[in-house]
């Protein structure tokens, strides 16, 4: 199988049960935020997450909450 096709559907592979986590790891949030791992660590501070036995790990809803936390309405809508 071509290498790229594989990697495609890799991805493909790796949304679609990213989909179905409501937990999610450092992986899943750099996937879910299209950020790098490393970027995600950084900002640990910034952003809601747990610490258990396994590591850091983030509430799905809670973060998708954090990430739309500031509204910004468009300049032509408050006319």
């Amino acid at each position: 199988m071509d290498t790229e096709l594989k990697d495609r559907l890799d991805r493909i592979e790796s949304l679609t049960l990213l989909a179905a986590k409501n937990v999610l790891t450092v992986k899943d949030v750099a996937l879910l935020t299209g950020r790098s791992e490393k970027s995600i660590r950084n900002r640990l501070p910034e952003i809601p997450h747990y610490r258990g036995p396994m590591g850091v790990c983030f509430d799905r809803a809670t973060l998708e909450s954090w990430m739309l936390a500031v509204k910004i309405t468009p300049a032509s809508q408050l006319m």
